[in-house]
């Protein structure tokens, strides 16, 4: 091959180089950069997708959040362990129960710097099966976030004799103290009627069983 043939062998190559790079190269690498418009606007609609998913999540935990502190009597937890205290003692003595021993603990962070609180509360009480079932009702229509950990009831030596239903009711209750947030119309002490009406449906079957 002489010197003319190489020089235009390397020019065909260079006009093949050139063309496939306009057709395949050009679309992916080239046009990208100078279609800033296009990218600027993608990105933009992405970010208010996120947005938006994030002023509904936000929505949503906030009507969350106030539903569970409008069902508690007070947000602070001293206050709250001083009267859960007087009524746990309001409900033994509706539901006629006897020999009451009502042990609050201290208000306990759920972490360090949080301001969410629990209060742990240890009771035993004695009465007829019909009453301890009354006073269990009663508790969950209480304004506060709480629940019995653990419950028990255990047939006492009147058992034994007949026409008494005697039991000992034992229990490790839990309640949650949430923080009132100011900026928030909150309207706190009242328990949701679906609880009450749920509680009271599912504790019925049990009273005549």
């Amino acid at each position: 091959m002489n010197q003319r043939e190489k020089r235009l062998l390397i020019a065909m190559i260079s006009v093949a180089v050139v063309g496939f790079g306009a057709k395949y190269a050009k679309p992916v690498f080239i046009d990208p950069l100078f279609n800033t418009d296009d990218l600027i606007r993608r990105a933009q609609n992405e970010l208010d997708d996120i947005a938006g998913q994030h002023d509904e999540l936000e929505t949503a935990l906030r009507d969350k959040y106030i539903s569970y502190v409008e069902r508690t009597k007070t947000t602070n937890p001293d206050d709250a362990r001083d009267d859960l205290y007087e009524c746990i003692n309001g409900l033994v003595r509706d539901a006629k129960l006897r020999e009451a021993l009502i042990t609050p603990k201290e208000p306990r962070a759920i972490e360090k710097r949080s301001k969410v609180y629990t209060i742990q509360i240890s009771m035993s009480a004695i009465g007829s099966f019909r009453q301890s079932i009354d006073f269990i009702k009663r508790f969950y229509g209480i304004p506060y976030i709480a629940r019995f950990n653990s419950l028990k009831l255990e047939p006492t030596s009147a058992r034994q004799r007949s026409g008494h239903d005697e039991v000992k009711l034992t229990g490790e209750i839990e309640v949650l103290v949430l923080p009132d947030e100011k900026l928030l119309d909150l309207k706190i002490g009242k328990q949701p009627d679906f609880i009450t009406k749920f509680t009271n449906k599912q504790l019925a079957r049990l009273t005549n069983w």
